[in-house]
């Protein structure tokens, strides 16, 4: 059984007595400091001036109320009627003596007011004690220096952080006009004297004047302010309160010989007062955050006890939440989703409410500050992540892992450009460095980094260690990346290269959007930088698949200039850091408000007023009520009459836990007034039987004392006030009575142990003396002390128990006078009882004991005949300092005193004589200071005085200044031999799901640390954290780890397990019904039940199920009288939740499929949606499970560990999270975390090992996958259509901490001493320690067996190339022969296929194809005749020049033309230019090197078959030049007939020799483009009609390619594929639902042969026939040249079976132009002669 050391329980009574004759004359100086604050907080007012100007510091006010408004307080109430009838006490009313005029007060005289000599004058006092004193009079002076008003407020707590805010303004009455506006708020209220300084600005008031107050805008918990004069005014928000400028007396001087003063009220001497009263059926929260802001619009949940639910509220714009007490139970809890409570339990905010709250006894509103900070156990590391590089293509590069070592605490983190925070990281100074960065070269800003209240930051940057750079050599470029989706459609433009940041493995497919060039590249892990220049290619580093032919001189000439401008210089990338700053606009914010509020304030000043009292500032007057100020005579008070007032109450707990009353306690702890605040919880006892009588008169009561500034007064509480005539009573004598207890002499033989040790210590006093007084030789609190000792010492086996019985007995008999006596009752006293049990069970409740004195009104009667009001040493210390301090306003020694220190107060505070009794103010107040400051001082303040460890018993005020009370600290203990002490033990009911909800099965299993084992005794969970019922959403039971389903209302139920009732009741009793209970299971992490929350409150479960003890009056005992076997009955409690829960498996499948176009597959998860769970749990060495502590708890960035596939060439794979986070909350409750882990796939046609699909070293010179597909010359054909690979991928994590520690309160045995008698001296007991150990980490991971199924198109068998026949075609001018070739060219196939990268980018490649297809060349030989243009002239020996001639010659249109003589001699020119060309248009495969490759043998050559067309033209001569034998042949053609002619062989050498590659890019079969030219139309005709004639550009299937295989294979189901495909080859034909694969070459070329042949001029004789047909020479020499014919030319050039002839006498001759050379006329060269 645990045991407390009986040395911790021994009693120590905290007050005590002194005897008189101890402190007789003790009147020690005491040095406080004077409070200066109230004129510091002092605020004035903004006066209206009717001129509209003020003055510069009214206008500073002016900003400065505006600011103060700025909170945006509501406009108050109408005015209701409400009267007080409590008697104020204020100055009696004095006749007002005017001056004489020439006694008046200057204006010069009004500046001159800090010169009182001026202001002197002697006047005659009615009063003959004062008639001798000079009055220095300043009544008759224009105050200038502002109206003074003080507006007392007392919060309910005195530690409340909320002070009201509310308007005041101040009116004229007699011109209704507005003259000044003062905001009372935190800022000028004086929280040591609990008032609010204001001053209001005035341009001068006098005697007379009259004011009016008027409450305008005030918060929503504002009720009104009360004024006290002659009636007491309530003055609510848009009522008004008038008063007038009085006069007020008081002095200054030595006492004995003050001089009286007399000055108006309204001064700083003498402010207007007030008191604010606010809503006392309000509890409001202040929500701020860490630094003291107010949380504005934030969501908190109140969790009401008792099974009461909770509320959903949201704070307004000043961060406050409004709440009805009675919506409220006496404690609470207070949380918010977002954030947990600072300090809190668990992450809440535990309020209780004050007794006074539940008892009726809340006289104002109830604040409380809630500070909400952001959830965290661990420090969090704010990591600034900068980037140096443009990351548009890729972010994947920038990923580092850092290491931070503080002592042995090493934690490694992975970050990377998204991680913004590094969770988990203890208080400390790390050591930051970089352990591991693969692609990126990274910089931390810092070098070491301290985490200090759970927060730091790093910067870090990544700049990449590769990098893609893009330009056009200098020139304007226009380019896109057409395969990352993200900026496919951003155009790159500029002159400048682009660098990009890129990472190996990645792809890049630019477009060149001037000239539509595609470029794919891919990013080589060798090479640091890839550069690419547009319209060449990759020029260095990387790899290219740009198509081309032939050998790479070209590119090797480039890459050689480039390497050379590298040589010459070098890139520099540099960052600039800039530095942006905040535009500093606080002023101008403030400003700005300010003038905004401008409109708002005067919205409050009426439009119009009407100048009446009725209606001051457009409001109504506040009603008052009468309560006489005039006291019934001179009051006095004795050493013989006094009561003391005796009870419990709860201690007040400082913010550390500690209540203000303790053994410790300081000076300032005993100040707290908190303790006075219960009179209507507290008892009376007198110590004698005339104390009692008096006390008991019909006519006597017991009083308080209000210290509101003006509007100070005496109140009743209960019965009459002899004091006051005329008084309104206070709460009844009937409620008196039921407070008062039977004298000493008859209480101390009472039942009840408290009314019996209370008695019994006043009887002791002086036991033999029944007129015994609290004034007399006997020390009360010594008689106190002694009685509760005596007490425990009665009691039979004096031990620890025994005090604890004593200390129960006393408290339980209070408790029972509460409740018997009807002070409270029904569901108040349950609230009550409960609250005070609570607190006395966690040792926050304090007996406490006041003296009250006897005040009565002096007589001639008999003092016992009187009636008495009864006032507590406290309050009338007050009331006496008050008087003396009106009396001395300006007196420092006063100044300093409080009553909150009643013995240096009433040692110090001076007394008044009997002559000042007819003075104010100590008339109106029956002169209290003089009879009472007496005995206070002698007696009272001296008999029962509070001590402490830090504050001694001592005469000495300096050292102890308090008196009248005293406390004693009680607290509970748990008594361990209890044989009844019931248990409660927790269980989780389990039902297992599947995906659809449906169970499969479940069982039941203990809550950690609440099996019954665990021994959770209901009556010793008494501290709030002891109720928590915790567990994780995540739990292993027997091997399996089981995730509990989130869920709105999850059943959970409380039975007795003897007999199953559910006990989870309202109400205690056996006849009530208890209820099943519900949770809210929706946080991730963990689930709670909070006992005593969303139960019964396990110390009242103790007691209904039969637990002995502490009895409850509200809670039955269920098995009370019940015995089995002789012996008495408890039963234990069990609580059971029931959830839903998923088996978290750790192994799922998944089948993936690659089709046949793609060389690899990006696939984001792995697990097709079915996510197996990774499981990181730790083993704890729990013991007790009590106060479990793991270290380090809270939010842990757990690493995740990427599948080992280093055997696995087909896969690439990174861990990743779906729908899940890295960030895990590891406590004591929550020791497995699991997650949602699987990883991404690319898939990879492995060479190695799923196939042997190559690329195209001659498209795409590179490997792809670090050489998992290669690159090859030749393809080889394989017949496996499917191949499918299957591994097992293990994802893991990895927590940043090697090791966790646990700790947990465990207890150790101490056994029992005895005295060498063998009599024990202390029992056996357990002391608890806290032990501490590791836990044991273990991980499972999430394995996936991955099947992937790789597709490939198996192409179709060769078939026999087309034949086609020879054809020879010869015409005027060009011969041309079409030859099919024997021998068969085999020709690999590209194919185009996409792949995607490591990012899931998709791009572009061609591969090998499988098989060879053949092709039959057609070669295409021309011999033409190009350029011609033949000029001829004819000359004749013979020409007519007569006129005939000439008229023939014009008549055949041939003017110019010579009229040759039939027979004439002719000389022939053919001036000819032009050129003889002998053309080859052969078909060929581009690259020598792969053309021998794939036709090892062949013999092939399209140069041979050019020689051999040439040799059958010309001759080759020995310098390798070609020369021809043209034969040429000269004719004139006359009338349609060829004459004469002659022939000529003519040698021709070469002229020029040129072979042009023309680059043919054939798509499955068809060619689509030659020499990059897609539009065949524009091509030149010469190679337009060649690539016809050779079958090239004929129609698919009619032309050589008909062995190429086009639009078979699986159909495309992927557009993306069918768009980037289309793109890179120039065509549209791919589409989805059609056969995806295509054969395609690019490796062949046309060659054009041709060899140019310059024409020759032809130059030869002839002569013109002697006959020509019909034109025979006439008879009549008349007739000659009657008759002629035109005469032509022909040319002729043969060359084998080619020829042109030029023939002038076509319309259009071939060579040149139709040309009349000569005219033949009917006269021959013999006719001359005639």
């Amino acid at each position: 059984m645990l045991k407390v050391s009986s040395s911790v329980l021994a009693l120590s009574l905290i007050f005590s007595s002194v005897s008189t004759a101890a402190l007789a004359n003790s009147d020690s100086a005491v040095t406080v400091q004077e409070n200066q604050a109230t004129e510091q907080q002092r605020t004035e007012s903004v006066t209206v001036e009717s001129s509209g100007v003020s003055t510069t510091s009214e206008v500073n006010n002016q900003i400065i109320s505006d600011q103060l408004a700025s909170n945006g307080l509501e406009g108050g109430q109408d005015a209701v009627n409400s009267q007080e009838g409590n008697q104020q006490f204020t100055p009696q009313k004095e006749n007002q003596q005017p001056q004489p005029e020439d006694q008046q007060v200057t204006p010069q005289q009004e500046n001159q007011q800090s010169q009182p000599e001026n202001q002197q004058v002697t006047s005659q006092p009615k009063d003959e004690q004062v008639k001798d004193q000079v009055v220095t009079d300043k009544s008759g002076r224009v105050v200038k220096d502002g109206l003074y008003v003080d507006i007392y407020y007392t919060p309910e707590q005195s530690e409340s952080t909320y002070i009201p805010e509310f308007t005041l303004e101040l009116w004229s009455v007699k011109e209704n006009k507005l003259i000044g506006t003062a905001i009372a708020n935190s800022k000028n209220y004086d929280r040591e004297s609990g008032v609010y300084h204001l001053m209001f600005n005035h341009r001068g008031y006098k005697l007379g004047d009259e004011f009016a107050l008027i409450p305008r805008k005030a918060d929503k918990v504002f009720k009104y302010i009360e004024f006290v004069d002659e009636e007491a005014y309530n003055v609510k928000p848009n009522t008004y309160y008038k008063f007038g400028i009085k006069t007020f007396d008081y002095y200054e001087g030595e006492e004995g010989k003050e001089v009286a003063i007399r000055d108006l009220t309204g001064t700083k001497l003498s402010p207007i007062g007030g008191a604010l009263y606010t809503d006392n059926n309000k509890v409001g929260l202040a929500l701020v955050d860490e630094s003291g802001a107010p949380l504005k619009k934030f969501h908190i949940e109140i969790k009401l006890s008792d099974k009461k639910g909770s509320l959903s509220l949201v704070s307004d714009d000043k961060g406050m939440v409004w709440v009805d007490r009675d919506k409220l139970t006496p404690k609470f809890l207070v949380s918010s989703e977002d954030r947990v409570v600072k300090g809190g339990i668990n992450g809440k905010a535990l309020i209780e409410l004050p007794v006074s709250a539940v008892t009726g006894g809340q006289t104002g509103v109830l604040t409380y500050s809630v500070v909400f900070e952001h959830k965290k156990e661990l420090g969090v590391i704010d990591l600034k992540p900068e980037v140096s590089g443009n990351t548009d293509l890729s972010k994947s590069w920038a990923e580092a892992d850092i290491k931070l070592t503080n002592g042995k605490t090493v934690i490694t983190q992975t970050v990377n450009l998204n991680t913004q925070k590094i969770y988990g990281i203890p208080d400390g100074t790390y050591k930051v460095e970089v352990v591991k960065s693969k692609y990126a070269n990274v910089k931390l800003r810092t070098s070491t980094v301290t985490v200090k209240g759970g927060t730091a930051s790093l910067g870090i940057v990544f700049s990449p260690k590769y990098v893609l750079e893009v330009d056009k050599d200098g020139k304007d470029y226009n380019f896109s990346v057409i395969n990352v989706d993200k900026i496919s459609k951003k155009a790159y433009k500029g002159k400048s290269s682009q660098v990009f940041a890129v990472a190996p493995g990645e792809s890049y497919m630019l477009k060149d959007n001037d000239t539509g060039k595609i470029t794919t590249v891919a990013i080589d892990l060798k090479s640091f930088k890839t550069k690419v220049v547009l319209g060449v290619g990759v020029v260095f580093g990387g790899t290219v698949s740009t198509p081309h032919t032939g050998d790479d001189i070209y590119i090797m000439l480039v890459l050689f200039m480039l390497s050379l401008i590298g040589a010459i210089g070098s890139y520099v990338f540099y960052r600039k850091n800039g530095k942006i700053s905040a535009p500093k606009t606080k002023l101008m914010s403030i400003l700005l408000v300010g003038a905004l509020l401008t409109s708002i304030f005067s919205s409050f000043a009426p439009l119009s007023v009407v100048a009446s009292d009725t209606n001051i500032g457009g409001t109504p007057p506040a009603k008052g009520g009468a309560t006489s100020g005039t006291p019934a005579g001179t009051f006095q008070t004795s050493d013989r009459v006094a009561v003391v007032q005796v009870g419990f109450i709860p201690n007040k707990l400082k913010a550390n836990g500690v209540g203000i009353l303790n053994s410790e306690s300081s000076k300032q702890d005993l100040q707290d007034p908190f303790k006075f605040n219960y009179d209507h919880l507290l008892f009376y006892m007198a110590p004698n039987k005339v104390s009692d009588g008096l006390f008991r008169k019909m006519g006597s009561g017991v009083i308080t004392f209000e210290n509101k500034g003006s509007s100070s007064r005496v109140k009743t509480l209960y019965g009459k006030n002899p004091l006051y005539k005329g008084s309104t009573g206070g709460q009844s004598r009937e409620e008196l009575m039921k407070r008062t207890l039977s004298y000493a002499d008859i209480s101390k033989n009472s039942d009840n142990a408290f009314v019996s040790i209370v008695g019994n210590a006043l009887y002791n006093i002086d036991p033999k003396n029944p007129n015994r007084t609290l004034a007399g030789p006997g020390v009360v609190g010594e008689s106190f002390r002694d009685m509760l000792e005596w007490y425990v010492l009665s009691m039979e086996g004096y031990d620890n128990d025994a005090y604890a019985k004593a200390a129960l007995d006393m408290f339980n008999g209070y408790l029972e006078l509460i409740k018997v006596r009807g002070i409270l009752k029904g569901e108040q006293y349950d609230k009550f009882e409960r609250m005070m049990r609570e607190a006395y069970r966690n040792k926050e409740v304090v007996f406490f004991a006041q003296t009250l004195v006897g005040i009565s009104v002096k007589d001639n009667q008999s003092p016992l005949s009187r009636d008495y009001a009864f006032m507590s040493i406290h309050d009338a210390t007050d009331w006496y300092l008050w008087v003396r301090k009106k009396a001395r306003p300006t007196d420092s020694k006063l100044k300093k005193l409080s009553a909150n220190r009643e013995a240096e107060a009433v040692t110090k505070g001076g007394a008044s004589t009997e002559a000042d009794g007819l003075r104010s103010p100590y008339k109106e107040n029956g002169n209290i200071p003089f009879t009472f400051r007496t005995y206070a001082r002698d007696n009272y303040a001296r008999t029962l005085k509070p001590m402490s460890k830090n504050v001694p018993l001592t005469a000495d005020v300096s050292k102890n200044p308090f008196g009248g009370w005293g406390y004693q600290p009680w607290g509970y203990i748990y008594l361990e031999d209890r044989v009844k002490a019931p248990k409660i033990d927790v269980m989780l009911d389990v039902s297992i799901v599947d995906k659809t909800g449906a169970r499969k099965g479940g069982f039941r299993t203990p809550v950690k640390g609440w099996s019954e084992s665990d021994n959770k005794f209901l009556g010793r969970l008494t501290s709030e954290d002891s109720k928590i019922i915790k567990g994780g959403m995540t739990f292993v039971y027997k091997g399996k780890t089981y995730q509990i389903l989130q869920e709105e209302k999850a059943k959970f139920t409380l039975v007795d397990k003897r007999d199953n009732e559910n006990i989870n009741k309202s109400t205690l009793t056996k006849s009530s019904k208890g209820e099943d209970g519900y949770i809210s299971l929706n946080n991730p992490n963990t689930w709670e039940i909070m006992l005593g929350w969303d139960t019964p409150e396990p110390v009242y479960l103790h007691t209904y199920l039969g637990g002995d003890g502490d009895n409850i009056l509200s809670v039955e005992n269920k098995y009370e009288g019940v015995k089995e076997k002789g012996k008495d009955v408890f039963s234990n409690a069990r609580l059971t939740l029931y959830v839903k829960a998923v088996e978290d498996t750790n192994v799922s499948a998944s089948i993936h499929d690659v089709p046949e176009w793609r060389l690899s597959k990006y696939f984001e998860d792995i697990s097709k949606n079915s996510v197996a769970k990774a499981i990181f749990s730790l083993t704890l060495p729990s013991e007790t499970f009590i106060n479990p502590v793991l270290s380090p708890t809270g939010d842990v960035n757990f690493s995740l560990i990427h599948p080992d596939l280093s055997n696995v060439k087909w896969a690439y794979s990174k861990a990743k999270l779906f729908n899940d986070t890295t960030i895990k909350y590891l406590s004591a409750y929550d020791t497995v975390a699991a997650f949602n882990l699987a990883g991404d796939l690319l898939a990879v046609k492995d060479n190695s090992s799923v196939g042997n699909v190559k690329l195209a070293s001659w498209v795409n010179p590179y490997s792809l996958f670090d050489g998992r597909i290669g690159v090859t010359d030749k393809g080889v054909a394989e017949n496996k259509p499917s191949v499918v690979k299957n591994y097992m991928f293990k994802y893991g994590v990895r927590s940043p901490y090697a090791s966790y520690g646990y700790s947990e309160t465990r207890y150790r045995w101490v056994p029992p001493t005895y005295d060498k008698d063998g009599k024990m001296i202390s029992s056996g007991y357990y002391v608890p320690y806290t032990w501490s150990g590791q836990a044991t980490s273990s991980a499972k991971t999430a394995d996936y067996d991955v099947t992937v199924n790789f597709r490939r198109h198996i192409p179709k068998a060769n078939q026999a190339p087309k034949k086609f026949k020879d054809v020879v075609t010869s015409v005027n001018g060009k011969y041309t022969e079409v030859k099919q070739d024997k021998q068969v060219l085999n020709i690999n196939p590209e194919i185009p296929m996409v792949y995607d990268d490591v990012n899931g980018n998709t791009s572009v490649a061609f591969v090998a194809g499988d098989k060879m297809r053949q092709v039959q060349p057609v070669h295409y030989n021309v011999a033409q005749f190009v350029n011609v243009d033949i000029k001829p002239s004819v000359t004749g020996m013979s020409v007519a020049t007569d006129a005939n001639a000439k008229a023939l010659a014009s008549r055949l249109g041939a003017n110019g033309k010579g009229v040759l003589y039939k027979g004439s001699a002719v000389t022939t020119n053919f001036q000819t230019k032009g050129q003889l060309e002998l053309k080859t248009f052969a078909l060929d495969i581009g690259a020598t090197s792969l053309k021998n490759a794939w036709n090892p043998s062949t013999t092939y050559s399209t140069d041979k078959l050019n020689e051999e067309f040439l040799s059958r033209y010309a001759t080759k001569k020995s310098d390798g030049t070609w020369e021809v034998t043209l034969n040429a042949e000269g004719k004139l053609k006359i009338n349609g007939v060829e004459y004469g002619g002659k022939k000529k062989a003519i040698k021709l050498k070469q002229k020029s020799r040129n072979v042009v590659e023309h680059t043919l890019l054939v798509r499955g079969g068809k060619l689509v483009a030659v020499d990059g030219n897609y539009d065949l139309n524009s091509l030149p005709q010469g190679l337009k009609e060649a690539l016809a004639k050779m079958h090239i550009s004929t129609l698919v299937g009619q032309n050589i390619f008909n062995t190429f295989e086009n639009g078979t294979g699986a159909k495309l189901t992927e557009q993306k594929v069918a768009d980037l495909i289309n793109a890179v080859r120039g065509t549209k034909d791919l589409a989805t639902g059609k056969g995806w694969y295509a054969e395609d070459t690019t490796i062949l070329v046309v060659r054009e042969y041709t060899n140019s042949f310059e024409l020759p001029s032809y130059l030869y004789t002839d002569k013109v026939p002697m006959q020509v047909p019909n034109l025979e020479t006439p008879i009549n020499k008349t007739e000659f040249f009657s008759k002629g014919y035109i005469g032509y030319t022909k040319l002729t050039f043969r060359l084998a079976d080619s020829f042109m002839e030029y023939d002038s006498s076509q319309a259009k001759p071939f060579g040149g132009k139709h040309e009349k050379s000569f005219v033949v006329g009917n006269v021959s060269v013999l006719d001359t002669f005639q």
